[in-house]
């Protein structure tokens, strides 16, 4: 079995027993606007759009799409809708068939996949969440990193917080070790440019260790911007501006882990 690592031919014995995980923990924003009975209304649309955009049969899809982009065979899917709302997608490995709150798992031969659906609304800051946390485990030849662009085009999110990390080792004919088999400085690399140019990007890599983190916020945050739209009326400047503000600096708390 051949790799490439710092430019060189890497020739493995026997399966690549080393693991590469990817976490990338998404959010979009929403504005939530009205008083009273108008904001009410306005908390229904949008549960009504998250059990509608994101039901565990599409986040099912959305796992099987994912494990044809890294060359995987799935075994088998579990999903689950909970009540009153709330699902996951993606493939997730399990020797227990526990349900997990907002879970859809489906089963690889080689890897998981793992997504849960986070939706949130707080109603005195104006503005609904959902988060998305999508867990990638592949050991061999496919690569999670891989799927990195389908993600960003698939969810969106207004912040992202990606660590990838790769574990164990796995020896070459002969004998000796490798605790990595590809090049890497930064996730950033295995973004296309155009979608990098949206974001601002920060990194912080221990690449002594294999960890690497990249976090990343839209520059441009709008209160009309986005999948789910809160009412048909365009809004005045002013409520523009306002929900701007908040949704801006909802996405700078998010972004900066609350610090």
């Amino acid at each position: 079995m051949v790799h490439y690592c710092c430019g060189k031919k890497l020739h493995l014995k026997g399966f690549n027993n080393l693991t590469k995980s990817l976490s990338l923990n998404a959010y979009q924003l929403f504005p939530i606007t009205g008083d009273g009975t108008d904001a009410k209304e306005n908390e229904n649309r949008f549960y009504a759009f998250i059990d509608k955009q994101y039901h565990s049969n599409h986040l099912a899809a959305t796992s099987r799409q994912m494990a044809d982009r890294i060359d995987a065979t799935i075994i088998s899917v579990s999903q689950h809708d909970f009540d009153p709302r709330g699902a996951s997608a993606m493939s997730l490995i399990s020797e227990t068939n526990q349900l997990v709150a907002n879970t859809t798992v489906a089963h690889l031969d080689k890897s998981h996949i793992s997504i849960h659906t986070y939706p949130e609304i707080e109603p005195e800051a104006t503005v609904a969440t959902i988060r998305f946390d999508v867990d990638i485990a592949t050991c061999g030849m496919i690569s999670p990193l891989s799927v990195l662009d389908f993600l960003f085009e698939t969810f969106h999110p207004a912040v992202a917080h990606i660590d990838y990390r790769v574990r164990g080792f796995t020896r070459n004919v002969n004998g000796g070790k490798h605790f990595i088999d590809h090049d890497i400085d930064s996730i950033q690399s295995f973004i296309q440019p155009g979608i990098l140019e949206e974001y601002t990007a920060f990194d912080r890599n221990m690449p002594e260790i294999n960890m690497f983190h990249t976090r990343l916020m839209q520059k441009r945050i709008s209160a009309e911007k986005g999948h789910f739209k809160i009412s048909d009326d365009a809004l005045d400047e002013n409520e523009s501006n306002r929900l701007k503000e908040k949704l801006v600096r909802e996405a700078h708390e998010i972004y900066n882990a609350g610090r």
